[in-house]
């Protein structure tokens, strides 16, 4: 979101609403201001949102009533006297809205009454029938009447509560767009508890992306014979841009050849790089985030009373906890973050190195700041922003506070020390391929062309391909030729079979690999993306998705391993092998990249 301007006037700073506020006699002290009017100068389009507790105060009622066409023009405010659990008080507030509607010429049910005050003390229609008059009679479109409407509304407020902030140059990310009525129904209740939009979205079920459409949607989307080659400097960097035309040379290339697909599978295989030591480790660090997380979860239950623990909320606790070396100050300003402050918005998740210089959202990446702070540092890197902001010493400070927070945390620590200028090439290159940035773009734009765009990950490919029994194909379509240059050796195994091998066989040796991986992914159906994405609901009958992983697994699973689309020597006979020899044509080659 781009930067916003604060401006004065507070609830007058827009055109067409005046305010004012009087002494009405709801306080004693006659220099108190405690009745308050605000009006438009047309109908506006109106909501509000209420308590959830079974008490409340009569005003609440009536604008329950008053805003079920979703229209309003004037807002009365008294304080001193909450209206609350008072006999007469929804009879009071219809009456007060009379008076207003009398005295500004427009309908009763366009009045929204409020009360704000103590609760349980008797209220008459005095107050209102003197205060009403002067405060209509004072309306003004200036600062001035929005200060008096501000004063009017304090009880034990320290100070006036209005702020007004320009939204002209507000711009949001192209994947930001409209959400179905359902949508929004589920969403709401979520946004009512106080979470932000984006966490009642994952509370509710929902990604905030433009990209999911509705099936008639995407049925009557018009489609792209071609995929476009993205203009020069299009995107926030140049290493993305080079990556995403390569994809569109290589598609468009097929769609020459074969026509425009049905549909497309993509695999977002960053683990596949990974040997098989490395992914053993992965996996066990996963499982270790997991239960990490799930104590967590627990954790702001029991002690911050959360009702939903969202993702961010654990990243949240997470980069708190960072913070305890420094006795849970910020690393950029140093100013200490109480709990009570933590989940509120003045403390805010900041990137390190700005996403629109490098597309990391990594833990490595982020700490915790204050929301005005962060707001000031925009795009600089955090080492540019300490060095203009605190100067040489203040510098050294924050570099010394880094390397007590971030000691065991390399990858963090060199984050927090780099400058703009240092940034090197492999460095984006390397941190780019960490994010799922580069994934997204190419689904968005590959759902141009294609009505069915399905998403995978390198560790469901990699195991079917062991359950398919596809792992060792490679290195038996090259025996015969290894086997000629003297490359194979033979061993005797535990059955006393002899048993040929290629001697420091890579898959890299045949880049037919690439095949084998694409007719896995090809092969992977639906329910085996659903299964492996939410195995942990097999082990949770509390889990909405229990039922249907147990219902795959018995389907599509036999003794752990998923079932082949055919007979595992049919499969390898008819497709694997032929696949492999129809890419060693002439023909062929020439559309794949080099």
């Amino acid at each position: 979101m781009a930067k916003y301007k604060v401006i004065p006037g507070g609830v007058c700073a827009a055109k067409g609403f005046s305010a004012s506020g009087v002494h009405a006699g709801f306080r004693a002290n006659p220099n108190k201001l405690d009745l308050a009017i605000i009006k438009a100068d047309v109908r506006c389009a109106a909501a509000g949102v209420y308590t959830t507790n079974k008490v409340y105060g009569a005003p609440i009622k009536v604008d329950r009533a008053h805003l079920v066409d979703g229209h309003a023009q004037a807002v009365l405010v008294n304080s001193g006297n909450a209206n609350t659990c008072a006999a007469n008080g929804v009879d009071l507030a219809n009456e007060c809205c009379a008076l207003v509607a009398q005295q500004l010429g427009i309908a009763a049910e366009d009045v929204l009454p409020a009360s704000t005050g103590v609760i349980g003390q008797p209220m008459t229609i005095d107050p209102f029938a003197r205060g009403i008059p002067a405060a209509a009679a004072r309306l003004q479109a200036s600062a001035e009447g929005s200060s008096e409407a501000a004063k009017a509304i304090m009880t034990t407020d320290t100070y006036e509560k209005e702020y007004a902030i320009e939204l002209a140059n507000i711009s949001f990310q192209d994947d930001y767009g409209s959400l179905s009525a359902k949508a929004i129904k589920k969403i709401l209740p979520y946004l009512k508890e106080g979470n932000q939009y984006d966490v009642a979205c994952e509370y509710a079920g929902y990604r905030h992306s433009k990209s999911s459409l509705t099936k008639e949607e995407i049925e009557n989307k018009a489609l792209k014979d071609k995929l476009d080659i993205l203009p020069k400097n299009s995107l926030r960097n140049p290493v993305v841009e080079k990556i995403l035309n390569q994809m569109v040379n290589v598609v468009n290339a097929v769609i020459d050849a074969y026509g425009r697909p049905d549909e497309i599978r993509v695999e977002l295989a960053r683990e596949l790089k990974k040997s098989a030591k490395e992914r053993e480790e992965l996996t066990k660090a996963i499982a270790k985030n997991t239960r990490e997380h799930d104590e967590i979860r627990k954790l702001l239950q029991s002690e911050f009373g959360m009702i939903h623990v969202s993702r961010n909320d654990i990243i949240r606790y997470k980069l708190y906890e960072e913070l305890k070396e420094n006795g849970y100050k910020t690393l950029y300003s140093n100013q200490y973050i109480p709990k009570e402050k933590l989940f509120s918005k003045e403390i805010d998740i900041e990137h390190i190195i700005p996403q629109a210089r490098l597309f990391d959202d990594s833990l490595s990446n982020k700490t915790l700041e204050y929301k005005a702070i962060n707001i000031e540092k925009g795009n600089k890197t955090a080492y540019d922003f300490v060095k203009d902001k605190y100067g040489e010493e203040g510098l050294q400070e924050y570099l010394n506070r880094c390397e007590t927070v971030c000691n065991d945390k390399k990858a963090k620590l060199r984050k927090l020390k780099m400058q703009q200028n240092d940034i090197p090439d492999g460095f984006i290159d390397r941190d780019l391929r960490n994010t799922q940035y580069i994934a997204k773009k190419a689904l968005s734009m590959l759902k141009d062309i294609c009505r069915r765009v399905v998403a995978t990950t390198g560790s469901i490919t990699d195991k079917l391909r062991e359950d398919w029994q596809l792992v060792d194909v490679m290195k038996e379509l090259n025996l015969p030729k290894y086997e000629a240059l003297g490359l194979v050796e033979r061993f005797e195994d535990k059955d006393g079979r002899i048993i040929k091998r290629i001697k420091d066989w890579t898959k890299r040796n045949d880049h037919r690999h690439h095949a084998m991986d694409a007719l896995t992914v090809a092969f992977t159906k639906d329910v085996f993306i659903q299964y492996f994405n939410n195995k942990n609901a097999a082990w949770e009958s509390d889990c909405k998705e229990h039922a249907n992983i147990i219902g795959i697994k018995t389907r599509y699973f036999e003794s752990g391993r998923a079932v082949p689309p055919m007979p595992l020597g049919q499969f390898r006979r008819n497709h694997i092998w032929k696949i492999c020899w129809f890419l060693s044509k002439p023909r062929i080659k020439s559309l794949l990249p080099m």
